[in-house]
């Protein structure tokens, strides 16, 4: 008798969150009565333990005093437990979730006993991970019974017993089968983790990757169990959580701009596991809107027990789907807006499928529905992890070469006669000339810095050769592309030490590679810092931020003066309305960025390529965008509406550098589209800055607007 108690105290032990058992806690004394039950004891003799417990003495009606001390737990950063203190007062207007609200609240007690803020006596402790504890194996996770706990940590338990019900099932009992899909490339991300250039990773990075892949895995688990969020993303997390693409995934936030639906985070994860898990939420509503949006195409076409099947980017998984599409007797799409079901031709879809990530096909991942028959369903997938991620980027001078294009464009339209189109061109060459002149002076200020260091001597130098050993622990750290590191091996040096005196050489004698120029640049900023905390100055001759901000500003302001000389200019829109031509420019380069041409409606049957532009939907945050939320959140109702009615704003932001706010190193355009009531929405910003570091070439990029964020979010089926 004795050692079958001892047996139940340490599962009881085992059981509660913190590994206390407390039989003055209600919630605690559930998850015993499911204890007593598995040990076999019957309802009566349950019943009876459980009331004694709780008919002990009670003192009712005192107040916690404000001041008494509340004690709970918080992780650190490497997710080891620490000590704290508070006061009730303070504990109590914390948020409803943290530890020290937690701690404040079973104060309270629930049964209204007087509690004197003194720790209470929870009886013995058991390590369930020693020898000690005969029959319990540390490893083991039983199943938790309905009657566990309540409210919230009752929903997590059945999450977590739902989670390992369908995890075993699917991936065998150690949860480490195969995937689903039928994808080697995914495997080896998986096992590999994110390495830019290899042939198992798309482009991207480690969290598109992981989004893109196991929100494609996702969508196939929902084909075989009917799963909530909450047990797909605990599912999800359970397969990914020991992988090396899962360790890779960084601090994120699952947003939601109009909802405020943030998901349900674990509390009791690391820090670094609560990352993850926040990918694994949004990989989970990704994965809903992909299954959900394939069975409603599966039934508008009339497929019966079609089977799903999911490919991301990759070559292999690319070659994977055209042999699906080669064996298909009909592929088959749903116009979701005008409800119509379309056949495309085989060519056409295998020549899709070769532009998949580029040109005028934005997808990123495909999910077919087969059916019996032969038929193919296919839904096209251009996958972001957030709202705000970027849409679509180039450069200066790619931007000065699409203008070109575009005016001849407008040329063959008749949309622009031949002498407006000779000035246009004229500018635009004009501005490319001096915007590739105006960049190569980037270079000038890293090589002006090395020109000073090579007056360096002893502890100056050695000073410099820790600037380059910091810089190369940074990379490190970071995990990212360790530029120190590259440039030692295209040098052939081991040390430090001889890296400097190569980047020096090369300075003086040679044309440093962009990524080199990065790494005098910094060395040059760490020498910078270090001067200015040592003097308070910095010497003129490695003052060379003017030299960068005056340059970037130069290349800006002509970027923005091209665009008024357009202006002054003037062209036709497809509607034949007369329009600035800089604005009419503007506009298609946004159309090129944002893949607004989807919210055109297909000419007939044969505009083939419009469907299947219409067929690839955004998914941001696991919020499926369709052609039909674009227009309703641009509040236009065609392309031509828009286009008669678009503008870039001239009112720009200029953007400084963070430390001291001088210096230029970008700015923002903002974009709007003006409907026929003459109301403004606000699209979009473009952003122009180098991605490559202060010597790098400026780019810009695009992403939606936070007005559009919240709107498409407010289209989401919940």
């Amino acid at each position: 008798m004795i050692k079958d108690l001892n047996q139940i105290l340490v599962e009881w032990s085992y059981r509660t969150s913190d590994g206390k058992p407390d039989v003055k806690n209600r919630a605690k004394l559930l998850i015993l009565e499911n204890v007593l039950n598995d040990f076999g004891w019957t309802r009566e003799a349950r019943a009876e333990l459980l009331s004694s417990l709780m008919e002990a003495p009670k003192q009712k009606g005192d107040k916690i005093d404000p001041e008494t001390k509340v004690k709970y737990k918080i992780k650190d950063k490497d997710g080891k437990d620490v000590d704290k203190e508070t006061t009730y007062k303070s504990a109590i207007n914390r948020e409803k979730d943290s530890p020290a609200y937690i701690a404040a609240k079973a104060l309270q007690r629930d049964d209204g006993e007087k509690d004197d803020g003194e720790k209470l006596d929870t009886g013995p402790e058991f390590d369930r991970n020693v020898d000690s504890n005969k029959g319990i194996d540390p490893d083991y996770e039983r199943p938790v019974g309905d009657d566990d706990v309540d409210d919230g940590e009752k929903k997590r338990q059945k999450t977590i017993e739902r989670a390992n019900e369908v995890s075993k099932k699917l991936y065998g009992e150690d949860g480490k089968g195969d995937l689903l899909q039928n994808s080697k490339t995914t495997e080896q991300a998986l096992e590999f983790g994110y390495a830019k250039g290899e042939d198992w990773v798309a482009p991207g990075n480690a969290g598109s990757n992981f989004n893109e892949n196991m929100s494609n895995e996702g969508a196939l688990i929902l084909q075989e169990e009917d799963l909530s969020e909450e047990e797909l993303s605990e599912v999800l997390f359970n397969k990914v959580k020991d992988t090396t693409l899962g360790k890779q995934q960084k601090k994120t936030s699952v947003q939601s701009p109009h909802n405020k639906d943030t998901g349900n985070v674990p509390s009791e994860l690391s820090s670094k596991e609560k990352d993850l898990y926040r990918s694994c939420i949004i990989a989970a509503r990704s994965a809903k809107e992909k299954h959900s949006r394939a069975k409603k195409g599966q039934e508008a076409v009339g497929m019966k027990d079609a089977k799903i099947k999911s490919f991301g980017g990759t070559v292999s998984d690319l070659n994977n789907l055209k042999k699906e599409v080669n064996k298909a007797e009909k592929i088959l799409i749903l116009d979701e807006e005008t409800n119509k079901v379309v056949e495309i031709p085989k060519q056409v879809m295998l020549d899709w499928i070769d532009n998949s990530g580029g040109g005028e096909n934005a997808s990123d991942t495909a999910v077919i529905s087969v059916d019996n028959d032969g038929n193919l369903l296919y839904d096209g997938w251009s996958d972001k992890k957030n709202f705000s991620d970027i849409q679509g980027n180039s450069t200066l001078n790619d931007d000065y070469t699409k203008q070109d294009k575009n005016i001849d464009d407008l040329s063959e339209d008749d949309r622009i006669d031949e002498s407006t189109s000779q000035q246009a061109k004229n500018i635009v060459k004009d501005a490319q000339r001096q915007s590739a002149e105006i960049e190569e002076d980037y270079k000038k200020a890293p090589l002006k810095a090395a020109q000073f260091f090579r007056n360096y001597q002893d502890d100056e130098r050695a000073r410099l050769i820790q600037h380059l050993k910091d810089q190369d622990d940074k990379y490190k750290n970071a995990e990212t592309e360790n530029h120190v590191q590259n440039a030692m091996n295209h040098y052939g040096v081991s040390t430090h030490e001889e890296l400097l005196e190569a980047l020096l050489d090369e300075a003086e004698n040679g044309k440093p590679s962009s990524k080199r120029l990065k790494v005098i640049d910094r060395l040059g900023d760490a020498e910078r810092s270090s001067l200015m905390d040592r003097d308070g100055e910095i010497p003129s001759g490695l003052d060379t931020k003017v030299i960068l901000s005056n340059a970037r500003e130069r290349a800006l302001n002509l970027q923005r003066d091209t665009v008024d000389k357009l202006n002054n200019l003037t062209a036709k829109s497809k509607n034949g309305k007369e329009k600035r031509l800089g604005d009419l420019l503007g506009f298609q380069e946004t159309i090129d960025f944002l893949h607004l041409d989807k919210i055109e409606t297909p000419k007939d049957e044969n505009d083939h390529i419009a469907y299947l532009k219409r067929n690839t939907h955004l998914c941001m945050a696991g919020v499926n965008v369709s052609p039909k939320s674009l227009k309703e959140c641009m509040n236009v109702n065609d392309l031509s509406e828009a286009e008669d009615n678009f503008e870039v704003v001239t009112d720009e932001r200029i953007m400084k550098d963070r430390g001291t706010g001088k210096y230029t190193t970008g700015k923002v355009v903002y974009i709007y589209a003006i409907n026929k009531d003459n109301e403004r929405t606000f699209i979009g910003e473009k952003v122009f800055r180098s991605r490559e570091g202060a010597t790098g070439k400026t780019n810009n990029d695009i992403k939606w607007s936070k007005e559009m964020q919240g709107c498409f979010d407010s289209k989401r089926e919940k």
